[in-house]
């Protein structure tokens, strides 16, 4: 018997002392039994009370957490242009400034909703509803755009994008604007359970998704990162076992490029085809010495999109918790989608790696937010 059954069984003797020196009926100590776990419960739920971080936190402990100082999130919420509150059907009550500090707390760490409870003050169901809320909002102002391709910012900025690239390039390229590749974004094994009944074999949806190359599960995104680190495009999702090829012909991006003047290039890797807006390395053995030279100058441009890959997945480490990321259970296309458009607004506040090797810095905060606005 271990020192917890000893403890429960003398304090079950001294509450049975306790009722017959008292001379209450079993009827009133269950009544007062129910009444004290009652009291509790209250005492428990007193414990929560709404907390701002923006009073609670340092400057420093505060840009760690929510990955933006405090003097940005107001700046956010007025490009955004949310109102000062939101109210849910279940009557559920907050500001704007929590609904936004709680998705970027909810992303910028591979986090608990338990740790958001303590870190806000309120439930882990309420903190729950109002992360979902924010999500569906900036899903709903941002996603379209990355979804298909951001030409509205393309088309403002594109003469700086191609002489960043050509710069950088030493003049290989002159008339490219941006660096287009797949990415493998590793998801749960799926687990298909009574809600999805119209399929016969529910492996199907695991060997879909599953990546022989990177030996996981996971779903892929095609992305064009442009020289100032903004990404203008993140189609998705596919399965993970489609080659990029599949993706390129599944985002329709050709029917997009026309919509730019004539001349102008993504470049893309070995994988990718030769298209008259698409540009790839030579291929063969028997390469001139110009063409090597022509691929030399070009890796370390196109080196610039996996830094993109890897900024998006270190800003927002939640995105890297494989645990979390379950396709029939978590909004995995929003989580993704949405976690881009925040890489992108914190890159125009603090400019990330791929600006700096362009020597290209992004737009204003008010200026990118500002073509989504115009446009919606």
């Amino acid at each position: 018997m271990n020192l917890t059954n000893i403890f429960g069984l003398v304090g079950a003797l001294v509450l049975a002392q306790a009722l017959d020196s008292l001379q209450l009926n079993y009827l009133t100590a269950v009544v007062l039994l129910i009444l004290s776990d009652e009291f509790k419960n209250v005492r428990a739920r007193a414990r929560l009370f709404p907390t701002n971080p923006v009073h609670v936190l340092s400057e420093k402990q505060f840009k760690k957490e929510f990955r933006f100082s405090k003097a940005g999130i107001p700046r956010i919420l007025r490009c955004l242009n949310w109102p000062p509150f939101f109210r849910l059907g279940n009557r559920i009550v907050f500001s704007a400034k929590i609904c936004l500090l709680m998705v970027l707390y909810r992303f910028a760490f591979p986090s608990t909703l338990s740790k958001v409870e303590i870190m806000f003050g309120r439930s882990s169901s309420s903190c729950s509803l109002i992360i979902s809320h924010g999500i569906s909002l900036l899903y709903a102002r941002f996603g379209n755009r990355l979804l298909e391709f951001d030409t509205e910012l393309v088309l403002q900025r594109i003469h700086l994008y191609k002489a960043a690239i050509t710069r950088k390039s030493r003049h290989a390229a002159t008339h490219c604007f941006g660096l287009l590749d797949g990415t493998l974004h590793k998801i749960c094994r799926p687990k298909v359970g009574k809600r999805v009944r119209a399929l016969r074999n529910k492996n199907n949806i695991q060997r879909a998704v599953y990546n022989g190359h990177k030996r996981h599960h996971g779903v892929k995104f095609q992305s064009i990162v442009l020289p100032d680190g903004l990404i203008a495009q993140m189609f998705g999702p596919v399965e993970g076992r489609k080659h990029d090829t599949s993706l390129l012909k599944f985002s329709k991006l050709d029917e997009k490029m026309a919509l730019l003047p004539p001349g102008s290039y993504v470049y893309g890797d070995q994988a990718y085809p030769v298209r008259p807006w698409l540009l790839s390395p030579f291929r063969g053995q028997n390469k001139t010495m110009e063409q090597r030279k022509w691929n030399r100058n070009m890796r370390t441009v196109r080196t610039s999109v996996e830094h993109g890959f890897k900024i998006l997945t270190t800003l927002w480490a939640h995105l890297k918790y494989v645990p979390a990321q379950k396709m029939f259970s978590t909004a995995v296309e929003k989580h993704y989608v949405v976690c881009t458009a925040l890489a992108n607004m914190h890159n125009c506040v603090y400019p990330n790696q791929v600006s700096s090797h362009f020597a290209l810095s992004p737009p204003t905060l008010e200026e990118y937010i500002g073509i989504y606005h115009l446009i919606n």
